[in-house]
């Protein structure tokens, strides 16, 4: 056999020996091959339809160097055969693929049509009734399974034809089944609705193999949706009108006004939507969504509104003796900004507290929460990230969750029943309106990290009257996914909103606080004070940064304060790329801290990156499916890793292909060989990534910075991540430079035009 050179895409042809291991959920499997032309046996991993031993398929793939299994044919697309020749038809019908066939049925058959099995079986089933020991009934069941077998042979082989993969191919026939070929020949981009793995770069491929227009209507109509798709992960909820049909002209190449006619048909469908603000200037600018995301945003603004028209009728203990008993008691004595937030919390249904670090939030909520509790109020405390809700369990002393956990999430369901992985637009929980939350106050913390799809969910799942306390840093990044909720909800000016500036952790002797104070007034902060909790390591050489940060982690700081690197000190960074980028640093720091393990035993590799055992990771997207279980509550198990938890490799086991993480919260999680895609070692993580969590020790390089990041909000949400101590790294000139650049992103949104729009209404109730 000849599979080519390393990295060249080749095609094999020959026999499935035996099945390694087999992932049912999403067709990840790994086989022993044996090649028709009689060479060695290969092993070949990738998604591939069901197969048995014996069966005939075309693995198109290139080979791979595995460290821990040799050689491995790394699949791309997989198309079943039906074998010709006596022999090798015996062996297919008896490879247990048909029902009641053996070797000596498969021999009779194959001994009576010879060369005409595979067309008597295909347009004259009945014929096979005249072997021996083969009813009418057994020769329907053979033909309905060799028709089933026909039909996704020559479905996989369409879309190989069109260099489509394995995994999309099967998709399409899962949802369209023997359909599946005429369907695509229709309209290729219709699969993009109908086929969640399918999306406009694997559809507009298909359409170029077809030859179908690339001016047509379908198109321009796909790629628009694709394009207000994809700028979801810019954060924006919606796109001027204008600037959408100049960018989708300019990206097809093709004139705005065909972009135009087919916006137009798109706004008739439904299938996206128009919202229209008046500028400054008095002119209308109009906004276009996806149908679903403007849903979700008239939803929140009219829920918002609706809670805080709710008037609340408490009776709880003398407010201003509760405040000096809680002083008395817990030993933190509010100051007047702080009591008019708790007071505002319990007075109105609806009250945001905005602040930075050191301001008090926490106290705030820990008073919120005992006042409401002697009212004989339920509260319920949720966060969006798990960390967040962690740290808010321990300030408060009751349980919170994040807020995917607390609305109960679940796969969504195809209406026949068949689970499949959605992307977050189409998750369900089991909270909504049907089913909402049993709390008659909600406290959120982190609120800044709330996207549009998130808060629509939450909101859904609050019963009518039950009041609604937000807290957040306005000033930190916004939420990683689109929307900006904190931001738009302050800028209306139209709900009770108190803002924290007094620091107390001055009062401790830290900078942490100051400094980040400092930070989003536009000042340098304090640094390299004797005795204090803010350093800065200067190095003009952006080379050797990473050496330099690499030391700080592994020897400087944990031989000065006696910590642990691996569990007390986090590097932070504003990029990925480059010398000084997540990337390459957290090579290094695996190397330094974790680059003892040899044992091949206790360590696999996938997509560049060797996993140990020991090493630190992160998820890096949401999957709703994980089972994890408790390690703190026995008999404790749920569904469900999201974006950004991390966690610690316990165990691998390199036999069945699959590792065992301890997450920071105390849940245990085992992942197969497929989904390593959604693991990153986390030595080292970006700002980004960082949002929502606290360490106790923060390293953050600040060399080779790319222009975008280079901002003041980057540098302030990376410095308010430390609990006990900033060390910076780098040349001061960056430090500066994002101190001075207060600029900060544009996201398109409307949540603040929709709430301003209903005002007079609100008014007019309140009146």
């Amino acid at each position: 056999m000849n599979t080519g050179s390393s990295g060249a895409l080749t095609e094999i042809n020959g026999k499935v020996e035996d099945l390694i291991y087999i992932n049912p959920d999403n067709g990840f499997s790994v086989i022993e091959f044996q090649p028709a032309d009689g060479s060695e046996t290969v092993r070949a991993s990738g998604v591939m339809p069901e197969l048995f031993p014996g069966e005939f398929v075309t693995l198109t793939g290139r080979m791979e160097m595995h460290r821990t299994y040799g050689e491995t044919f790394k699949v791309i697309s997989c198309t079943k055969a039906i074998p010709t020749d006596n022999d090798s038809l015996v062996a297919f019908l008896s490879c247990g693929l048909f029902s009641g066939v053996g070797e000596v049925t498969a021999k009779a058959i194959v001994d009576r049509f010879g060369g005409e099995t595979a067309d008597i079986i295909l347009f004259t089933p009945a014929r096979l009734a005249e072997v021996r020991n083969v009813s009418s009934k057994k020769a329907e069941s053979i033909a309905s399974t060799f028709r089933e077998y026909f039909n996704m042979s020559e479905t996989l082989k369409f879309f190989a034809d069109l260099n489509i993969t394995t995994a999309a191919a099967m998709a399409v026939y899962d949802r369209f089944g023997v359909n599946s070929i005429a369907v695509t020949k229709r309209n290729p981009y219709y699969l993009i609705d109908e086929v969640p793995q399918i999306g406009f770069k694997t559809a507009d491929r298909i359409a170029l193999g077809l030859g179908v227009d690339q001016n047509s209507g379908s198109r321009l109509c796909a790629f628009i949706k694709y394009y207000l798709q994809s700028q979801l992960n810019y954060g924006n909820v919606c796109f001027p009108k204008e600037l959408l049909v100049n960018s989708v002209a300019y990206e097809l190449a093709t004139d705005t006004e065909a972009v135009s006619e087919a916006l137009s048909g798109l706004l008739s469908g439904g299938s996206v939507s128009s919202y229209s603000v008046s500028g400054p200037d008095g002119a209308e600018d109009e906004y276009i969504f996806l149908g679903y995301i403007s849903e979700c945003e008239q939803y929140i603004a009219d829920r918002l509104l609706g809670i805080s028209e709710h008037v609340q009728h408490r009776k709880g203990p003398d407010f201003d003796k509760f405040i000096d008993r809680f002083g008395l008691e817990s030993g933190f004595e509010l100051n007047d900004v702080q009591i008019s937030a708790v007071k505002n919390a319990v007075d109105n249904s609806f009250s945001v507290i905005t602040g930075g670090p050191g301001t008090g939030k926490t106290t705030i909520i820990r008073a919120l929460y005992q006042y409401l509790s002697l009212s004989g109020l339920k509260c319920m405390l949720c966060a969006p990230t798990g960390r967040a809700a962690k740290r808010m369990s321990e300030a408060v002393g009751i349980e919170a969750k994040t807020i995917h956990r607390m609305l109960e999430y679940s796969s969504y369901s195809r209406e026949d029943g068949s689970d499949m992985y959605e992307d977050d637009s189409k998750l369900k929980f089991n909270r909504n309106e049907s089913n909402p939350l049993e709390t008659d106050v909600l406290i959120v913390d982190e609120s800044s990290m709330l996207d549009t799809l998130l808060a629509y969910h939450m909101l859904k799942a609050m019963k009518s009257g039950t009041s609604l306390v937000m807290l957040g840093d306005k000033d930190q990044l916004p939420s990683v996914g689109p929307g900006n909720i904190l931001k738009d909800i302050i800028a209306s000016g139209i709900f009770r909103v108190t803002t924290l500036t007094y620091v107390y952790r001055q009062s401790d002797l830290s900078l942490i606080a100051y400094n980040a104070q400092r930070i989003n007034n536009g000042l340098i902060p304090e640094m390299n004070r004797r005795d204090k909790d803010f350093f800065m390591i200067d190095c003009d050489d952006p080379s050797s940064v990473p050496e330099i940060v690499s030391d700080v982690v592994c020897r400087r700081l944990p031989v000065k304060y006696g910590i642990d690197p691996m569990r007390d000190i986090q590097v932070i960074i504003p990029g990925k790329k480059g010398e000084c980028g997540v990337e390459n640093m957290n090579q290094l720091l695996q190397a330094a801290l974790n680059g003892r393990e040899r044992d091949p035993k206790k360590q696999i590799e996938y997509g560049g990156t060797t996993f140990k055992t020991g090493d630190r990771v992160m998820q890096i997207k949401n999957n709703y499916d994980i089972e994890w279980e408790s390690i703190r509550t026995p008999g404790l198990t749920g569904r469900g890793i999201f974006n950004g938890e991390m966690g610690v490799i316990s165990e691998i086991d390199r036999y069945d292909g699959k590792i065992t993480i301890v997450f920071d919260d105390d849940r245990t999680a085992e992942y197969g060989i497929e989904l390593l895609s959604q693991l990153e070692l986390c030595y080292a993580i970006t700002v980004h990534k960082s949002q929502g969590s606290e360490f106790d020790y923060c390293v953050i390089p600040l060399a080779n910075i790319p222009p975008r990041l280079c901002s003041r909000n980057i540098l302030y949400t990376a410095v308010t991540r430390a609990k006990k101590m900033v060390v910076l790294a780098g040349d001061r000139r960056y430090l500066r430079a994002m101190i001075e650049n207060n600029t900060e992103e544009k996201r398109f949104t409307c949540l603040c035009p929709r709430l301003l729009r209903s005002m007079p209404y609100l008014e007019d109730n309140i009146n």
